[in-house]
């Protein structure tokens, strides 16, 4: 009597997924460079340079000034296979990763460049996830990095917003009121909160899937990183001392464990370089109001 033994449900899905990441990268070949276009202060470029960093690849970084393109022609030329839009800009990230045949792939634009190093470099052929298995984590990773935090922190809650009001109130050109901004900034921090899940006990760690730090962190982590400089700098705010303050003890530790993570600390902007940066995008967006 032949006996067939059935799979979990689980272990099917697993390995299905396992082959599927397979069978993309076997489809692109191993790649034999990897070359990532940064300015060194684009927080869209980080996300790129975090995802490197957390899947252990091997990589080489090139250093564009966005200010004289011309000087790097190598960078527009790579943005423009990757964008053949002639009416676009060239900007950063953009991802260049030649193949076992010796072509040239290149990527840009944030997300799409995650998806190319998540899909490239697959746990299925020893590289860390940044995307869980199930769906339904994967999907929520994907709706903090995209809308959760921005909409959290983005436009008039945005740590910029909250600077260029102090300023113009510091030279008579509006009112600040401490208190008022405090409380709305801790209904930023309060809805980070419970988007991070207050208060519920299942999760085993700081981040958003627990002890998995994600494309949700990846997403994310350069804008906390800068938020947390800005506000302390220029309106005197400590984030993670208000979280305190407020009990917001998930926020507290996402916060905290996100900007100390070795991958973002190693490619983030050092704190004097965030504020020389801030200094000339706020007059910019000064100027324009």
């Amino acid at each position: 009597r032949t006996e067939v033994m059935v799979m979990p449900k689980k272990m099917t899905i697993f390995l299905l997924f396992c082959a599927t990441q397979c069978s993309l990268a076997l489809a692109f070949g191993t790649p034999s460079s990897v070359v990532l276009w940064n300015s060194g202060s684009c927080p869209y470029a980080q996300r790129a340079w975090i995802a490197l960093e957390e899947k252990k690849v091997q990589y080489a970084w090139s250093k564009v000034d966005l200010f004289d393109k011309e000087a790097t022609p190598e960078f527009g030329a790579a943005y423009k296979t990757a964008n053949p839009n002639p009416l676009c800009s060239s900007k950063v990230p953009v991802l260049v990763v030649r193949d076992e045949a010796s072509v040239e792939h290149s990527f840009t634009e944030s997300r799409v460049v995650l998806d190319a190093i998540e899909e490239l470099f697959p746990a299925a052929l020893g590289h860390p996830a940044l995307l869980p298995l199930d769906v339904a984590d994967r999907a929520r990773a994907r709706v903090f990095g995209e809308a959760v935090f921005d909409g959290a922190f983005g436009g008039q809650r945005s740590a910029y917003s909250i600077a260029i009001r102090k300023l113009d109130a510091d030279e008579g050109k509006g009112s600040w009121d401490e208190e008022a901004e405090r409380a709305k900034l801790c209904e930023s921090l309060s809805a980070l909160e419970t988007s991070l899940g207050g208060g519920t006990p299942y999760l085993s760690g700081p981040f958003v899937l627990g002890d998995h730090f994600s494309m949700a962190e990846c997403m994310t982590a350069p804008f906390a990183q800068r938020a947390g400089v800005i506000l302390a700098h220029y309106c005197d705010i400590d984030v993670l001392e208000l979280c305190k303050e407020k009990s917001l003890s998930r926020a507290e530790a996402w916060w905290r464990a996100v900007t100390t993570r070795e991958s973002v600390v190693k490619t983030g902007v050092p704190p004097e370089d965030v504020i020389k940066g801030s200094d000339r995008l706020i007059q910019m967006m000064r100027s324009r109001k």
